[in-house]
C-alpha cells in the first residue's frame, strides 16, 4: 500500500502545473515528505525545479525535502535562500533537518541578514547538526566583527552544548574586550548553559562591566554555574560595583580595576578607593581623577593597568581628550595589546588632532614594543 501511494504521488507530482493543478501537486509534495522514502527525492527536486513561478509548490516540496533529509537535495533547498521570506524560512528549516555540512557556511550568513528574516530559524537550524562535526566550522566565526554572527554562532554553541566550546568562547570575551566589535552577552548566556566552571573568572571579569546588561548576564551565567552570590550583588542600578566591592571577594579585583578606565573623573577616584579597600592601595597613588591618571598609570608599570587605559579608549565617545590621554599612557605602558584597538582610533573620523596624534605616536611606539 506504501508503495502504491508512493508512485501515484510522485505520479502527481510530476504533472505539468498549473493554477488548477497547484492544491493537488502541493499535497503530492507534502504526502511524499511524510512517507520518508529516499525514492521521492530526485522527483521532489525537478518538481521544485519544474513548478514555474508557484510559491506554494516551491514551499512544499522543500518542507518535503527537509522531511527526507537526504543530503541530495542540500544544493536545490540553498536556492530558497534568496526566494520569498516564507520560501527563505521554510529552506533554513528544511537545511536544519537534512544537516548537511557544506550549508553551514551559507547559513551562518543568515545570522547577518535580519532583514531578509529567519535569524532565529538559522541559529535552530545550526543548532540541530551533531556538535562534534559542526563545531569545527562554527568556532572560526568567534572572530567574525560582524556583531551578528558572532552573536547568532555563541547561540549555536550554547545550543549544542559541547564543552569544547568554552575556552574559545572565553577567549572571545577576552580579545572583544580588547577591539570591543560588539557586546558578550550572547556568549554569557552561551557559558552559563554549558555549565563548565572553567568559565568563571572570564564572567567574573565582566561583573564590573558598564553595560548593564553585560553585568546581569555575567551574573545569571556565574550562578547558573554555582555561583549564586553575585546575583545578589548585580541588579543593574549604581549600586553594584560597592555592593560588589562589599564581598571582600578578591577575585574582583580586575574587574573592578578595569573601571578605573572611566572618563568620569569622580568614577575613577572612587573606583581607586574601592580598589584599595579590596587590599591594592597603590592605584590610588595613580589614579587621582585628574587628566594626569592616564600617563601614571602607563608609567606604573603594572601589567594590569592595560585594561582601565584599554577601557578608556572604549568608553570615551566624543570624549577627545580622554583619548589623547588614555592613548599617551598606552605608548608609556607599551602593550603590544593595545594594536588593535589604536588601530581603530586612528580612522576615527571625529579625533581631535591633538587625540589623532597621540594615537598615531603610541602606535607607532607600541608596534615596536616587545612581546
Amino acid at each position: 500500500m506504501k508503495l502504491i501511494t508512493l508512485w501515484l504521488n510522485i505520479r502527481r507530482l510530476e504533472q505539468r502545473t498549473n493554477e488548477e493543478k497547484i492544491p493537488s501537486v502541493v499535497k503530492a509534495a507534502l504526502t511524499l515528505g511524510q512517507l520518508g522514502d529516499a525514492r521521492a527525492v530526485e522527483p521532489l527536486i525537478r518538481a521544485r525545479t519544474d513548478g514555474g513561478s508557484y510559491d506554494e509548490v516551491y514551499e512544499a516540496v522543500t518542507m518535503a525535502l527537509g522531511q527526507l533529509r537526504d543530503k541530495r537535495a542540500t544544493a536545490a533547498v540553498l536556492r530558497g535562500l534568496r526566494s520569498t521570506h516564507r520560501c527563505r524560512i521554510i529552506a533554513i528549516q528544511a537545511l536544519g533537518q537534512i544537516g548537511d555540512l557544506e550549508s553551514v557556511p551559507l547559513l551562518v550568513e543568515c545570522l547577518d541578514e535580519p532583514n531578509l528574516g529567519g535569524v532565529e530559524d538559522a541559529i535552530q537550524a545550526l543548532s540541530r547538526f551533531p556538535a562534534a562535526q559542526a563545531l569545527p566550522l562554527l568556532l572560526p566565526y568567534l572572530e567574525d566583527k560582524r556583531g551578528n554572527i558572532y552573536e547568532g554562532i555563541a547561540q549555536v554553541l550554547g545550543n549544542l552544548g559541547d564543552r569544547r566550546a568554552v575556552e574559545p568562547l572565553c577567549a572571545s570575551l577576552r580579545n572583544n574586550f580588547l577591539s570591543k566589535w560588539h557586546l558578550p552577552l550572547a556568549a554569557n548566556t552561551a557559558l552559563g548553559r554549558l555549565g563548565d566552571k572553567r568559565a568563571v573568572p572570564f564572567l567574573i571579569a565582566q561583573l564590573a562591566d558598564p553595560g548593564t546588561n553585560t553585568r546581569m548576564t555575567a551574573a545569571k551565567a556565574l550562578a547558573s554555574l554555582g555561583e549564586t552570590t553575585w546575583q545578589e550583588c548585580i541588579k543593574g542600578d549604581d549600586g553594584d560595583i560597592d555592593r560588589l566591592c562589599a564581598t571582600g571577594d578578591q577575585r574582583v579585583i580586575s574587574a573592578v580595576i578595569r573601571t578605573l578606565g572611566s572618563p568620569d573623573a569622580k568614577m575613577r577616584q572612587q573606583c581607586a578607593q574601592r580598589v584599595a579597600g579590596l587590599g591594592e592601595p597603590q592605584w590610588q597613588q595613580w589614579v587621582k581623577g585628574e587628566s594626569d591618571d592616564w600617563i601614571r598609570l602607563g608609567r606604573s608599570g603594572e601589567p594590569r593597568a592595560l585594561e582601565p587605559l584599554i577601557e578608556a579608549l572604549h568608553e570615551s565617545h566624543l570624549h577627545s581628550d580622554v583619548v589623547a590621554e588614555a592613548a599617551r599612557g598606552l605608548a608609556e605602558l607599551g602593550d603590544p595589546a593595545a594594536i588593535p584597538l589604536l588601530n581603530r582610533k586612528v580612522e576615527t573620523k571625529w579625533l581631535s588632532d591633538d587625540a589623532h596624534r597621540a594615537v598615531v605616536n603610541a602606535l607607532a611606539v607600541v608596534g615596536h614594543a616587545k612581546p
